[in-house]
């Protein structure tokens, strides 16, 4: 039984997001998928993400992927100080006998032999291991093996299955040949950035390129794929 670990700021949760999700709900009984609340101003545009969008954008969200979620393996939350924080009190609610954190379930934790950080950072998170700090944070699990970080930037996992998630190329009668469902992978879901979608928001592109970035309605419904660029439109002003 392997417990899955998603968290990141998600601003907004978008296809590249999606990606690692996906791997981890093939990989994994359960999936806790964290997402950050701290406002974000950021680029030569002034666009700001605020808190109250972070907020309102995961309620949508979370209930979409849940929906989405066939197998109820996701389980989501907002982050009440830091995502990193919340990573390093799961795995310490798994590794820690007197753990008194009421914010995590460690009964369910302590239920999964293995745990699985998906991250486009692991170091983030790895810096400490192979320093007398490595027990205080992981306990054995490190040396274990049973706690693994996975970072696929390359999002080479996501092409395996990548019908059975989301379908992008169901485009009438075209066929796409192996080739160019990994070029479109490669190009518009895996390497997309929520700076990207920002950028699409504040240079005022139409909702069709953003609907492109965060699911089609596939993963996140048409109606609340509106919903959230008609809040993101918000940080424009």
């Amino acid at each position: 039984m392997k417990l899955g670990i998603f968290a990141g700021g998600f601003k907004p949760f978008h296809n590249g997001h999606f990606a690692k999700l996906a791997v981890a709900l093939e990989e994994c009984e359960a999936v806790y998928v964290i997402f950050g609340k701290g406002s974000r101003k950021k680029g030569d545009n002034d666009f700001t993400y605020t808190s109250k969008m972070c907020e309102e954008i995961y309620e949508i969200v979370s209930k979409d992927l849940k929906t989405f979620d066939n197998r109820n393996k996701i389980i989501t939350m907002m982050s009440k100080s830091s995502p990193v924080r919340d990573v390093f009190n799961i795995i310490g609610a798994h590794h820690i006998e007197e753990f008194d954190n009421d914010d995590y379930d460690k009964e369910f934790i302590r239920s999964f032999k293995e745990i699985t950080v998906y991250t486009a950072e692991p170091e983030v998170y790895t810096k400490s291991i192979g320093t007398d700090k490595e027990p205080f944070y992981f306990g054995s699990m490190i040396k274990d093996n049973t706690l693994t970080f996975e970072s696929d930037s390359g999002g080479l996992k996501f092409l395996e299955w990548m019908r059975e998630y989301y379908h992008p190329f169901s485009d009438g009668d075209i066929e796409y040949s192996a080739d160019e469902e990994k070029a479109i992978c490669e190009d518009d879901y895996t390497k997309i950035r929520g700076s990207d979608i920002r950028s699409i928001i504040s240079t005022g592109h139409s909702i069709k390129a953003f609907s492109k970035s965060i699911g089609n309605g596939s993963y996140i419904s048409a109606a609340n794929v509106k919903r959230i660029y008609d809040i993101l439109k918000e940080g424009n002003k």
